[in-house]
């Protein structure tokens, strides 16, 4: 870097422009907010374990290596030798399906493993199968310890999260009455197959034929059928009917009840049950097709404190979509702005601009202020829905009975707009992120000290780093008092200066020493980027995990036209758990 000049400002600068797409989660929403509630939600089940049969497959490898080569002079090590089982079983399924993964993806390693079927080989030695970096070992391990499969490691769970990897002791690994009762229902059905034994011996090698025998009898697809012995005890674990039954493990039960309970609703009516359609569902208590067709939910009592968790769940998502539509606007805005930046101070102007009030009026369906950067969210709701002046729990009430999903300023509809990018190079690429802050917040605040209201607060363990609604309506709070009553220039020059560039670098450095994540540089009260960010919204991953285990242990299917139904073991056994916790 060139020494600058006595008479120069100095503004600090990267050696190396950092890309936009080597930057994820960047202001810490994902992995400080959605991922702990959604540990909540689903727990042991992350967004990278959706496949049911590992949950029996994996302890089934521990068992498999203690009996045919554990204390042999061959055996390989536990880690290694699950890993070559797990190669196994990947060209088991891929030989099974004539080359094709199996329905639903998720087969670890069959990309690398199909690529080696279409050779043509009738033979493999597995050793040197190609095969996936991050085995499914290192995905699940921690999930099949949480939901009891294993002994617990020094008589403690661990995390439940979403990382791809991680360094894994398994010195001391035992499996559980339950973890065997596991093993023994799969190894029922392939423990005597010819493939079996040839990979336990010294050679490695196993014919393609076969493999092809345990991917028919045991691969990912066939847990579904009748006959295989381990899904109905998967189908007790996952509603802890069976082993782990408190705490986290009923609120998984009940999240996935809700799920049933929700399918059999909109399928019904030949709507399917997505991430889009679930958050409106308990956000809205309604859903709203493209067409402004509608389908009121009824939420069954034995369901609703778990639907009222999942809609503080969107609480924090929206929130999540209107910080991040900031920082992606700020982003772009400052970049065009060159190497001067602009001054924090300045970036409400914006809100002034005849372009805000043009991008906003056929939203609101109203006349939109000549400079809505003085105007007030409460201005703005008061003449959209007389509400009164002042955000109270009957305004809060208020406003969230007449916003309903079929208004283009609803927060889904705002979500679409502000993901679209189609406003991140105008001052409506501010403003919108706004006035879905807003209304979220001001949606919210009825629950602020309630037993909802103060779960989803939890999830913020240092008020300083995590966000989450609760957190930004008390710090608005400090800073302005009545925040409602604020105009929209002072609240955003607030959020971007204390929630979006303070909050970004922090986060820069949380992930590395150096910061070197950071896209926004801050200096002498201006602000400085280079490039731009688009990848808003985090979604729900876990979500898509738990719909694919329910699919995979035949309690939902999907029909010809897409739709996921409720099979009728589903339909059973949400009725025989709704009626049991409704007896409770």
């Amino acid at each position: 870097m060139p020494k600058a000049s006595a008479e120069a400002p100095l503004l600090l600068r990267w050696s190396e422009h950092v890309p936009a797409s080597d930057v994820q989660d960047p202001l810490g929403l994902g992995l400080r907010g959605s991922a702990r509630l959604a540990s909540e939600l689903l727990h042991c089940i992350t967004s990278i374990t959706p496949r049911a049969r590992y949950f029996s497959f994996i302890p089934w490898c521990v068992a498999d290596w203690q009996k045919r080569e554990k204390g042999r002079p061959f055996a390989f090590g536990l880690r290694d030798a699950i890993a070559l089982r797990e190669k196994g079983f990947t060209l088991a399924c891929i030989a099974h399906h004539g080359g094709k993964p199996c329905v639903g993806g998720a087969l670890v390693g069959s990309d690398n493993v199909a690529k080696w079927f279409a050779k043509g080989q009738a033979e493999v030695d597995l050793r040197k199968l190609p095969f996936a970096k991050n085995p499914a070992l290192a995905a699940y391990l921690n999930s099949l310890v949480n939901l009891g499969l294993f002994l617990p490691q020094d008589d403690a769970t661990t995390p439940d999260h979403d990382a791809e990897s991680e360094e894994l002791t398994l010195d001391d690994l035992e499996l559980s009455p339950l973890g065997m009762q596991l093993v023994a229902g799969y190894d029922s059905l392939v423990g005597q197959l010819r493939s079996i034994r040839d990979m336990s011996e010294p050679g490695r090698r196993c014919t393609v034929s076969t493999l092809r025998a345990w991917g028919t009898r045991g691969g990912l697809c066939e847990i579904a059928e009748p006959q295989a012995p381990d899904r109905q005890l998967l189908r007790d674990v996952f509603f802890a009917r069976i082993g782990l039954q408190d705490g986290s493990h009923q609120v998984r039960r009940q999240t996935l009840l809700l799920i049933v309970e929700l399918c059999r609703q909109l399928s019904a009516d030949g709507w399917s049950l997505d991430e889009r359609t679930l958050a409106s569902a308990v956000y809205f208590g309604e859903v709203i097709s493209d067409d402004d067709d509608r389908l009121q939910v009824s939420i069954p009592a034995p369901l609703i404190d778990i639907a009222m968790r999942w809609r503080m769940f969107y609480f924090h998502h929206y929130m999540s979509v209107a910080l991040e539509g900031m920082f992606a606007w700020l982003v772009t805005h400052v970049s065009e702005k060159g190497l001067g930046g602009a001054a924090i101070a300045e970036l409400g102007e914006d809100l002034a601009s005849t372009v805000v009030r043009d991008a906003l009026r056929p939203l609101l369906n109203t006349a939109v202020p000549s400079n809505f950067g003085q105007s007030s969210p409460s201005e703005l709701f008061k003449q959209l829905l007389g509400l009164p002046n002042d955000l109270t729990p009957d305004t809060s009430r208020d406003l969230d009975v007449k916003t309903r999903p079929t208004e283009l300023f609803s927060e889904d509809r705002l979500e679409t707009l502000i993901r679209s990018g189609e406003h991140l190079h105008s001052p409506a690429g501010l403003a919108i992120p706004m006035l879905l802050l807003g209304l979220t917040l001001g949606r919210h605040s009825q629950w602020e000290g309630t037993d909802h209201g103060n779960w989803l607060a939890g999830a913020a363990t240092d008020p300083y780093l995590d966000l989450v609604p609760p957190v930004l309506t008390a710090g608005l709070g400090r800073r302005f008092g009545r925040w409602w009553n604020q105009s929209w220039r002072d609240l955003a020059v607030f959020v971007l200066s204390r929630y979006i560039i303070q909050q970004h670098q922090a986060m820069s450095f949380e992930k590395t020493a150096v910061g070197d994540r950071c896209l926004l540089q801050f200096d002498s009260n201006r602000v400085m980027s280079t490039g731009a960010y688009d990848k808003i919204g985090m979604g729900n991953p876990r979500l898509h995990s738990a719909i694919r285990i329910l699919k995979d242990l035949a309690l939902l299917d999907d029909d010809e036209d897409g739709v996921t139904n409720v099979t009728p073991d589903g339909a059973r056994l949400l009725r025989a758990e709704l009626q049991k916790t409704s007896q409770a």
